[in-house]
């Protein structure tokens, strides 16, 4: 796990994270491409664009997206549209949550199909990556 950066290329059991102020896309199948553009929304990082972004690039077949703790609505819209392309979406337990609104949001959409806490969720990868 480790902050992305630009020019830098996604490798496999790699997580990536996104920087503060930045916009997150991939401008070939592996490399990051960091911007300034925060598009149509408030938030910067947009997880709404990342994942929408993410569908566009890869396709519904090669994603799985899981919600962590955050702030406001950010995730909602995007969680929604991957989920209706078939893309499964977990989330973060509130409980466990440090702030949960984000992922009261994808869960109040009902578009989750797993809730755990970030242990849980991480058995839970291994056992479908297995």
């Amino acid at each position: 796990v480790h902050l992305a950066s630009h020019g830098a290329r996604l490798k496999e059991g790699e997580v990536l994270v996104a920087p503060v102020g930045k916009r997150l896309k991939f401008d070939s199948k592996t490399t990051v491409d960091l911007s300034q553009d925060a598009g149509s929304t408030a938030y910067s990082p947009s997880i709404d664009q990342v994942l929408s972004d993410s569908l566009e690039r890869w396709g519904a077949s090669r994603l799985l997206v899981i919600i962590f703790s955050g702030m406001a609505n950010d995730a909602v819209a995007g969680a929604r549209q991957l989920a209706e392309a078939g893309v499964p979406i977990w989330a973060q337990d509130p409980a466990s949550c440090v702030i949960s609104s984000m992922v009261d949001g994808v869960v109040a959409a009902k578009v989750v199909s797993f809730i755990g806490t970030p242990e849980q969720l991480a058995e839970q990868t291994n056992r479908l990556l297995a």
